[in-house]
Order: C-alpha cells, then structure tokens, then sequence
C-alpha cells in the first residue's frame, strides 16, 4: 500500500463513491447531503482552485490510497498547528471490496507515521458519528482513544447520534 499526490482524474471514481448512499452516511453522517450533493463539474471546479491552493505541509494534504495500483480511497490532513505539533486527520475507503480487511488502519498507520516523521506532528485527532463502529475499530486499531462524546450531536436516518472525539498521541503509538 502506499499514499500518493491525488490525480485530477481520480474525481470519476471520487464522484461515484461520494453518490453511495451508504458511503455517504457513514462518512458524513449528519453532513451526507454535503457530501454526496456536489456534480462532477463541482468537484473538478475545487480540485482546479481549492486543491491546488491549499495543499501544502503547513496547511494539509490531501493522498490517495493506492493498494497494488488500484485506487482505494484517500486520507487527509488539515488544521495543523506547528505550535502544538497537532492536527485532524480523516480517511475514506472508497471501494466496499477493501472494507474489513484491514487497509483502512494500515492507510491511517502510513499517514500518522509519514506526519510525525516529516512535520514532527505528535498528536492526531478525528471524529466520526457513533454509528460508525467500522471507522471507530479501525481508528482504535491504530492507537487513537476516544476522549470525548458530543452527544446528540449528529442527526442520521431521522434520529440523532454522538459524535465521537478520537486523539492519537505519539510517545503512546505503536507502529
């Protein structure tokens, strides 16, 4: 497996994953609308402006995810700060045929590990909705602990659910 610089004509195969109503749910949760509402022309608008802007090492970056040169999904950083050596991280496996077979938690393994190696980042942090057990076991896989609940926080299949607060310090990871 490995992460690489995002491709503009990965966004096809980004267009359908993000119309899959049960991706769209378990990644977004609250936010699904969000993320399967935007059309191809959308999502090549942003990647031509957005992207190109604002991937850098100070201020995050997108990586596809690549596992025997088929692309699977990406992961990202954003919301670094150098004075606390922090950031959020995020993850998607895109392609069901890689779910429960553990490329999830060895994609997030290569991105924290890549991370604390080049930016010197030691503490990640993420959320999901509670309803996502498959990313929860994955992320606690890798060494994140919950450390908080939002309850109530998030509004899924017309109920609400918690948004889990997930961290990840360094001196406690094991590679």
């Amino acid at each position: 497996m490995e992460l690489r610089a995002p491709k503009r004509e990965e966004l096809e195969t980004i267009f359908v994953w993000r119309n899959d109503p049960l991706l769209a749910k378990l990644t977004a949760g609250t936010n699904a609308h969000l993320w399967s509402g935007l059309t191809i022309e959308q999502m090549e608008s942003w990647y031509d402006t957005h992207y190109q802007q604002a991937n850098s090492l100070e201020k995050g970056r997108i990586y596809s995810i690549y596992h025997e040169d088929r692309f699977i999904g990406y992961c990202d950083y954003r919301e670094y700060h150098p004075l606390t050596n922090s950031c959020t991280v995020g993850m998607v496996i895109g392609d069901r045929n890689y779910w429960d077979r553990g490329f999830g938690s060895e994609a997030m393994q290569l991105l924290v590990e890549y991370l604390h190696k080049t930016i010197a980042v030691r503490r990640f942090q993420l959320d999901t909705w509670s309803g996502n057990i498959r990313a929860i076991k994955c992320y606690e896989k890798c060494g994140f602990q919950i450390e908080g609940t939002l309850r109530d926080n998030e509004w899924v299949d017309g109920q609400y659910e918690d948004t889990v607060l997930m961290g990840l310090l360094m001196d406690e990871h094991k590679s």
